[in-house]
């Protein structure tokens, strides 16, 4: 026996909703990944909303769609973390430069390097920031000095 239920226009445009937002952020996570950038939690997550999509599309039950926007935050998150994760490589290139410049006597180059840094540093965590700026403290002191 097949028991029909009531359509909710409003939980299925949730869903729908849920749906392409989780296609944007797989769209992402390509793209991240063919940079090379590890993202192995992030696919973690991945395998995990699908299930939580399909659960609250046959439930109707709203604990499940809590679950599933729950789980499509956390792959969010873990998206952004790969990102910040490869602005703080680029950003680890960029002391490199400024170092070059000024070992090459580049004033006006090293500059610039170093102003784009010292704009960076405050998007980090703790540990990652302190070495930012630290390396900026430096490249400073060594402009001041040197050139």
């Amino acid at each position: 026996m097949i028991v029909k239920r009531a359509v909710d226009e409003s939980f299925e445009d949730e869903i729908h909703k849920l749906k392409e937002r989780f296609d944007e952020l797989k769209g992402e996570l390509s793209e991240i990944r063919k940079k090379g950038k590890d993202t192995k939690l992030a696919e973690v997550y991945l395998f995990n909303v699908h299930p939580k999509l399909k659960m609250a599309l046959a439930t109707y039950s709203p604990v499940d769609l809590e679950k599933a926007k729950t789980w499509i935050d956390y792959f969010q998150e873990e998206i952004e973390n790969a990102k910040k994760g490869e602005d703080y490589v680029h950003d680890i290139d960029l002391i490199h430069k400024a170092y070059e410049h000024i070992y090459r006597k580049e004033k006006h180059d090293a500059i610039l390097v170093y102003d784009q840094l010292r704009t960076h540093y405050s998007k980090y965590p703790e540990e990652q920031r302190r070495l930012i700026y630290m390396a900026c403290l430096d490249i400073h002191q060594m402009i001041s000095d040197k050139l």
